[in-house]
Protein backbone atom coordinates (compact mmCIF):
# COMPACT_ATOMS: atom_id res chain seq x y z
CA UNK A 1 0.00 0.00 0.00
CA UNK A 2 1.60 3.04 -0.96
CA UNK A 3 0.06 6.58 0.82
CA UNK A 4 0.19 9.48 -1.85
CA UNK A 5 0.79 12.58 0.42
CA UNK A 6 1.02 13.18 4.03
CA UNK A 7 -2.21 14.60 6.17
CA UNK A 8 0.06 16.15 8.37
CA UNK A 9 1.77 13.40 10.38
CA UNK A 10 5.26 13.72 11.51
CA UNK A 11 7.06 11.78 8.99
CA UNK A 12 7.50 11.09 5.51
CA UNK A 13 3.93 9.61 4.44
CA UNK A 14 5.33 8.07 1.16
CA UNK A 15 7.66 5.73 3.22
CA UNK A 16 5.14 4.67 5.84
CA UNK A 17 6.23 0.87 6.25
CA UNK A 18 4.29 -0.61 9.02
CA UNK A 19 0.26 -0.68 9.61
CA UNK A 20 0.67 1.64 12.39
CA UNK A 21 2.50 4.29 9.85
CA UNK A 22 0.02 3.75 7.55
CA UNK A 23 -3.25 4.02 10.10
CA UNK A 24 -1.73 7.04 10.98
CA UNK A 25 -1.18 8.73 7.65
CA UNK A 26 -4.34 7.85 6.67
CA UNK A 27 -6.68 9.00 9.70
CA UNK A 28 -6.52 13.06 9.71
CA UNK A 29 -6.90 12.83 13.57
CA UNK A 30 -4.16 10.19 13.82
CA UNK A 31 -1.91 12.30 12.05
CA UNK A 32 -2.32 15.78 13.60
CA UNK A 33 -1.55 13.79 17.06
CA UNK A 34 1.81 12.15 15.34
CA UNK A 35 2.86 16.03 14.54
CA UNK A 36 1.49 17.93 18.01
CA UNK A 37 3.53 14.92 19.52
CA UNK A 38 6.81 15.49 17.34
CA UNK A 39 6.31 19.23 17.86
CA UNK A 40 5.91 18.61 21.84
CA UNK A 41 9.10 16.45 22.04
CA UNK A 42 11.14 19.11 20.30
CA UNK A 43 9.93 21.58 22.21
CA UNK A 44 11.16 19.27 25.08
CA UNK A 45 14.59 18.76 23.45
CA UNK A 46 14.84 22.57 23.05
CA UNK A 47 14.28 23.35 26.71
CA UNK A 48 17.09 22.06 28.38
CA UNK A 49 20.26 20.00 26.30
CA UNK A 50 21.20 18.16 29.10
CA UNK A 51 17.50 16.42 29.30
CA UNK A 52 17.72 15.43 25.85
CA UNK A 53 18.98 11.80 26.18
CA UNK A 54 16.46 10.83 29.01
CA UNK A 55 13.62 12.24 26.78
CA UNK A 56 14.76 10.22 24.19
CA UNK A 57 14.92 7.45 25.95
CA UNK A 58 11.32 7.93 27.44
CA UNK A 59 9.99 8.17 23.73
CA UNK A 60 11.43 5.33 22.17
CA UNK A 61 10.05 3.41 24.95
CA UNK A 62 6.28 4.63 24.43
CA UNK A 63 6.70 3.63 20.93
CA UNK A 64 8.14 0.06 21.82
CA UNK A 65 5.80 -0.54 24.65
CA UNK A 66 2.42 1.54 23.45
CA UNK A 67 2.68 3.00 20.20
CA UNK A 68 3.36 -0.10 18.23
CA UNK A 69 1.40 -2.75 20.22
CA UNK A 70 -2.16 -1.23 19.21
CA UNK A 71 -4.03 -2.88 16.96
CA UNK A 72 -6.68 -0.23 16.41
CA UNK A 73 -7.01 4.07 15.40
CA UNK A 74 -8.97 4.06 18.85
CA UNK A 75 -5.74 2.20 20.25
CA UNK A 76 -3.64 4.82 18.89
CA UNK A 77 -5.69 7.82 19.36
CA UNK A 78 -6.11 6.83 23.50
CA UNK A 79 -1.83 6.58 23.08
CA UNK A 80 -0.95 9.65 21.61
CA UNK A 81 -3.25 11.35 23.92
CA UNK A 82 -1.84 10.16 26.80
CA UNK A 83 1.37 10.67 25.72
CA UNK A 84 1.14 13.96 24.68
CA UNK A 85 -0.21 14.84 28.30
CA UNK A 86 2.83 13.28 29.67
CA UNK A 87 5.44 15.23 27.85
CA UNK A 88 3.04 18.71 28.23
CA UNK A 89 3.76 17.29 32.29
CA UNK A 90 7.20 16.32 32.08
CA UNK A 91 8.50 19.60 30.46
CA UNK A 92 6.58 22.37 32.58
CA UNK A 93 7.94 20.34 35.31
CA UNK A 94 11.65 20.61 34.15
CA UNK A 95 12.15 16.82 33.44
CA UNK A 96 11.02 15.59 37.13
CA UNK A 97 9.21 12.38 37.51
CA UNK A 98 6.21 13.01 39.28
CA UNK A 99 4.00 10.27 41.22
CA UNK A 100 0.77 11.78 40.22
CA UNK A 101 -0.38 11.77 36.43
CA UNK A 102 -2.56 14.64 35.28
CA UNK A 103 -5.84 12.03 34.75
CA UNK A 104 -5.38 11.53 38.88
CA UNK A 105 -5.45 15.34 38.98
CA UNK A 106 -8.58 16.76 40.98
CA UNK A 107 -10.96 19.21 39.11
CA UNK A 108 -9.32 22.04 41.64
CA UNK A 109 -5.67 20.97 40.69
CA UNK A 110 -6.55 21.45 36.66
CA UNK A 111 -8.28 24.42 36.95
CA UNK A 112 -7.29 27.52 35.42
CA UNK A 113 -6.43 29.01 32.23
CA UNK A 114 -4.07 27.63 29.66
CA UNK A 115 -2.90 28.84 26.43
CA UNK A 116 -0.48 27.72 23.76
CA UNK A 117 0.91 30.35 21.03
CA UNK A 118 2.52 29.58 17.60
CA UNK A 119 4.00 32.53 16.27
CA UNK A 120 5.38 31.40 13.08
CA UNK A 121 1.99 30.20 12.27
CA UNK A 122 0.56 33.14 14.09
CA UNK A 123 -2.49 30.78 15.67
CA UNK A 124 -3.54 30.92 19.29
CA UNK A 125 -5.09 28.29 21.39
CA UNK A 126 -6.93 29.09 24.65
CA UNK A 127 -8.77 27.00 27.38
CA UNK A 128 -10.61 27.71 30.55
CA UNK A 129 -10.65 24.59 32.96
CA UNK A 130 -13.38 25.33 35.54
CA UNK A 131 -13.82 23.02 38.62
CA UNK A 132 -17.08 22.08 39.46
CA UNK A 133 -18.90 19.83 42.24
CA UNK A 134 -17.98 16.01 42.11
CA UNK A 135 -14.76 16.59 40.91
CA UNK A 136 -16.32 16.94 37.75
CA UNK A 137 -14.65 20.41 35.41
CA UNK A 138 -15.91 22.42 32.47
CA UNK A 139 -13.64 23.03 29.16
CA UNK A 140 -14.55 25.83 27.06
CA UNK A 141 -11.77 26.70 24.41
CA UNK A 142 -11.06 28.57 20.92
CA UNK A 143 -8.19 28.18 18.66
CA UNK A 144 -7.76 30.22 15.60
Amino acid sequence: MTIARSLGASFDCSKAKTGIEQTICTDSRLSFLDKDLADRYEEGRQNDVNLRPVLRAKQLSWLREVRDKCTTPECLEKAYTQQIQELVDWIIDDGKETSAHRQDATATEVAGQYSRKNTEKNTEAKLTVTALKDNRVRIEGLAE
